[in-house]
């Protein structure tokens, strides 16, 4: 007997996995967003994170308010302020802590300051930080605001720290000086589809479809799995009952190796007519039988005894009553009706009577 490769559940176990998968990952993603919205710290994922732009200070720059952009950790050495002589060469934009101080004495912190070309500035004016904030995490606890804004220079002071003045694209003035340890990351630019999808997660409507598309595909596909194994009943249950032919079935749709215990495999296959069984063995049993069925050319009565000696005692019992049926149906040449319900009363007397004997 040729064996037929099975059609298996290869593709459904691929789908279940893929469609788990995104919902998995979307689910990871709405909490990342939940994260980032209710608190002022930037999650980062293998050094990645995103920023939802809250003003139109760059709108200039082509970011319009709820925006969301990928920015990603960075070392303040690498960033670079633009040629303001030279439009195209724009500079780093980067995300960083910048505090309100209206509550605070106003007048600024006088340092001196060099630039990277070591040309000496005086008295430039960097972040006015409250008295009790010095870190990144004292502005976190202390409410600071997420600033998205591009570097115009890049200064450094008589002990080597770095201070970045910047402006948002679309305000006439410059920020003050940040200092080089409230910067949190830098854009990564990405590509106008990707920045698309991006927006579209970002909004309300974004997280709920890329939670639910998953949800709804998963349902779709259960639901179909579940009709295919309907119908795949409705169709042993003809086969059994020799209603239809194997032949009539479309076996790309029907997996009866699957629906039919082996009790039933071992019946049907008696039952078949001669010019069917070579072929319905192929659909019943993918391999392993070769034996049996080489029996079964030779005395019908061994076949059913190898089976009966490789079942357990449920599937036993099972084929004691398909053989008592098959014998009606092809020896006595019994309708399906009536063989069924005399095959019933043989097996009930027969196991009453003790005459299966045991295993």
């Amino acid at each position: 007997m040729k064996s037929k490769k099975k059609s298996t559940s290869a593709f459904s176990i691929i789908m279940n996995t893929v469609i788990y998968g995104v919902l998995i990952v979307a689910l990871l993603f709405a909490v990342f967003v939940n994260i980032n919205k209710k608190d002022n710290e930037i999650t980062n994922f293998f050094g990645y994170s995103f920023a939802v732009i809250q003003s139109g200070s760059m709108t200039d720059g082509g970011f319009n308010i709820h925006d969301m952009v990928i920015i990603r950790t960075v070392n303040t050495d690498d960033l670079r302020a633009g040629d303001l002589t030279t439009p195209e060469d724009d500079g780093d934009i980067i995300v960083f802590y910048r505090f309100y101080t209206d509550n605070y004495p106003s007048d600024s912190i006088k340092i001196d300051i060099t630039d990277q070309l070591d040309t000496f500035v005086e008295e430039e004016n960097y972040q006015t930080l409250p008295e009790n904030v010095s870190t990144k995490q004292d502005a976190i606890n202390s409410g600071a605001s997420l600033i998205f804004h591009r570097i115009i220079s890049v200064k450094i002071d008589q002990y080597g720290t770095r201070f970045f003045e910047t402006k948002g694209d679309s305000n006439l003035s410059a920020d003050n000086l940040i200092r080089e340890d409230f910067v949190c990351a830098i854009y990564v630019q990405s590509s106008p589809m990707i920045s698309a999808v991006f927006n579209f997660i970002g909004t309300p409507f974004g997280l709920l479809t890329i939670i639910m598309v998953p949800i709804i595909l998963m349902v779709f596909f259960q639901l179909l799995s579940f009709g295919k194994e309907i119908k795949s009943n409705v169709f042993a249950m003809k086969l059994l009952s020799r209603k239809i032919r194997y032949k009539d079935i479309d076996l790309e749709k029907v997996k009866l190796e699957n629906i039919l215990t082996e009790a039933e495999k071992v019946y049907l296959y008696d039952v078949a007519l001669k010019e069917d069984k070579e072929n319905l063995a192929i659909i019943l049993w993918s391999e392993g039988v070769q034996e049996s069925l080489d029996i079964y050319e030779k005395d019908r009565e061994k076949y059913y005894q190898y089976w009966l000696n490789n079942f357990d005692k449920k599937e036993i019992e099972k084929l004691q009553f398909l053989k008592i049926k098959a014998d009606l149906i092809l020896k006595d040449k019994s309708s399906e009706e009536n063989a069924e319900q005399k095959a019933k009363q043989i097996f009930k007397e027969k196991k009453k009577n003790g005459d299966f004997g045991s295993k």
